[in-house]
């Protein structure tokens, strides 16, 4: 079957939800409840769903699972999922992914070659996803001068998100590959990414010298230990620039810059555009 028209059945099915879509990415809302049909179905998207008030039972490949309220239960292209009875689920997200979309970013952003699969288990959503998620759907409603670009940031940033928390290969892949002590370090960092990169004390959480620490987080990461805190302060960088409710100079003192100069700079160095002409393009 045609993509497009799974998905535009799919819609039609579940009346009462609200579609908001751009490049690879669905979202489909309901603040209401929703009846779904019995049986299972399959199709070549990643779909991650997410019951706001009760838990539901469903089947997956065959197994009886539950996704539970509040969690979002991840499914893989082609797994064969759904309910063993008609039931009425009340309030709901649902995230739909192209296959494409989703591996290009795993592959881009994780340096990683292997097709992405989702372990079906139910993970918390983050802070960071929720706001992106409530963002991407307000500015799908709203459609202010602008949204079109909003809604692509937001798209590339909510897969991202996704990837990050919940359980699958790309993510334990990273960490089995990685030896203890520069896990240890790599944690480290991404815990206190708003403090000014120490070698010294980077070092002395993998309890390393400093010496052999710095081959051994090359041979690891592919970088330097303060080449990828610079990597999250920019990536921390461009989602607070999307907020828009805080100035350049706040962001810099949040990510532990020197100077509002300094993280210009740096930000620039990193994007090719200065941190305001990236806030200005995403509106």
């Amino acid at each position: 079957m045609n993509n497009k028209n799974w998905i535009d059945d799919c819609i039609s099915v579940l009346v009462g939800a609200n579609h908001y879509c751009v490049d690879g990415l669905h979202v489909i809302a309901a603040n209401t409840g929703v009846d779904f049909p019995c049986g299972t179905h399959s199709h070549e998207e990643f779909e991650l769903m997410m019951p706001l008030l009760h838990d539901v039972e469903i089947i997956n490949n065959g197994k009886f699972l539950t996704m539970k309220k509040g969690m979002i239960m991840p499914f893989n292209p082609y797994d064969k999922h759904g309910l063993n009875c008609r039931q009425r689920i009340n309030n709901f997200l649902c995230i739909l992914v192209s296959k494409d979309y989703f591996n290009n970013f795993s592959n881009e952003i994780f340096l990683n070659s292997t097709p992405l699969i989702f372990e079906n288990l139910c993970f918390k959503p983050s802070n960071n996803l929720n706001y992106l998620i409530g963002a991407f759907i307000d500015e799908s409603n709203c459609c202010q001068e602008g949204y079109e670009i909003m809604q692509h940031h937001l798209a590339k940033l909510i897969c991202i998100e996704l990837i990050r928390s919940s359980q699958n290969n790309i993510l334990k892949k990273a960490e089995k590959q990685m030896c203890p002590s520069i896990l240890r370090a790599v944690k480290y960092l991404e815990e206190h990414y708003n403090l000014p990169y120490d070698l010294e004390e980077t070092a002395k959480v993998s309890k390393l010298n400093k010496y052999h620490f710095l081959k051994l987080f090359y041979n690891n990461v592919g970088m330097t230990p303060k080449d990828y805190l610079t990597k999250i302060k920019i990536e921390k960088a461009k989602s607070m620039l999307l907020e828009g409710d805080k100035t350049v100079s706040d962001l810099a003192y949040e990510l532990g810059y020197s100077s509002q100069s300094h993280f210009c700079m740096t930000f620039k160095k990193h994007c090719k555009i200065t941190p305001t002409q990236f806030k200005n393009s995403a509106y």
